[in-house]
């Protein structure tokens, strides 16, 4: 079977597919449009070929019932000229990406509710993300108090199997992603929870430095393999003051992004937990209460939740992480570099 999807292309008739969003030899990633309701979605198409025991498989079975308020659902798996498929919520909201600069606070909302979808989609399916990237977290019902972070996608690079890295796509795309994934993932070795965690590590030393761990302008996929695996992880005073750099912060931040799986923290959670007690911040717990209080850049709370306790020093948090959250700050990602 030599097809292989391209924007423009309509699949079962009903899913319109728009731009990359990544790209390998085992998966491609699509913003797209269900016709059918006239609804964004999400759609990744896998690289095998194969039959209907893929659609009745447990794991499918198992990914079509996950469901969790910090998780987009799958809701199709199927096949399409003998290419299996799946479709998944694509909820209103910008990306993280797009989104940008976070205060201290809605960094922490966001490990949180990394942490929470996770961990459930673990405990319930045994399965791991492996394409934690800011392109497939969305920031829903964004400076409000219900905002919350969504990761999409999960489940579609576990259905589809180890990366299998082909050349560049032209929009850049999969080296977009690829800048966030662990090296174990790059040699292709199976989906870990130390994966994701380097992948989320890797998330937050976006936001506090404003570029990857490693550049995505690297001239071939190559360089970029040969970079995650053996060159270290350039320290945040690099891009940022020194003045700005919290050093446990910094410290948790390579810790999560070590060579070696065993030398990361265990999961997204212990991050989170780690990043609390070093702000002395209790963020509510997504899984228990979703509803978060939300706040503007410059700090000013813009919806009072009465889960969130209050802040005796308002600056406090952002003095922690960054000297500004501000426009032009260290927590403003450089969107050049990527």
């Amino acid at each position: 079977m030599n097809w292989k999807p391209q924007p423009g292309d309509q699949i079962a008739d009903r899913y319109r597919l728009n731009d990359v969003i990544y790209a390998d030899e085992s998966l491609s990633l699509f913003a797209a449009d269900d016709l059918a309701v006239s609804s964004p979605v999400l759609v990744g198409v896998f690289g095998q070929e194969d039959s209907e025991p893929f659609r009745a498989s447990d794991t499918a079975e198992k990914l079509l019932r996950l469901q969790h308020p910090n998780l987009a659902s799958l809701s199709a798996i199927d096949l399409w000229r003998g290419r299996p498929f799946a479709v998944g919520e694509r909820p209103a909201g910008r990306t993280l990406r797009d989104v940008g600069s976070l205060s201290g606070m809605r960094i922490l909302m966001l490990i949180n509710d990394l942490s929470a979808g996770l961990d459930t989609a673990f405990a319930e399916t045994s399965l791991c993300h492996g394409l934690v990237t800011p392109d497939l977290i969305v920031v829903c019902d964004e400076q409000t108090p219900d905002e919350r972070f969504v990761t999409l996608g999960f489940g579609m690079r576990a259905l589809a199997g180890p990366a299998r890295l082909g050349p560049p796509v032209p929009n850049g795309a999969n080296f977009r992603t690829l800048v966030f994934c662990s090296p174990e993932q790059l040699r292709g070795e199976p989906l870990s929870r130390p994966s994701d965690v380097y992948s989320a590590g890797a998330v937050l030393y976006w936001l506090f430095t404003g570029h990857p761990p490693f550049s995505a302008d690297l001239g071939s996929t190559a360089e970029l393999l040969q970079s995650v695996a053996s060159r270290p992880v350039p320290r945040f005073r690099e891009f940022v003051s020194e003045e700005a750099v919290n050093p446990v912060v910094e410290s948790l931040v390579l810790r999560c992004l070590s060579k070696q799986p065993q030398g990361r923290p265990t999961s997204v959670r212990e991050i989170a937990e780690i990043l609390e007690e070093e702000l002395r911040i209790d963020v509510p717990r997504a899984a228990v209460a979703p509803n978060h209080q939300s706040m503007t850049e410059s700090g000013d709370r813009s919806g009072e939740s009465e889960r969130m306790p209050p802040r005796a020093e308002p600056e406090s948090v952002e003095a922690a992480i960054s000297d500004s959250p501000q426009t032009d700050g260290p927590n403003t990602p450089a969107r050049d570099a990527e």
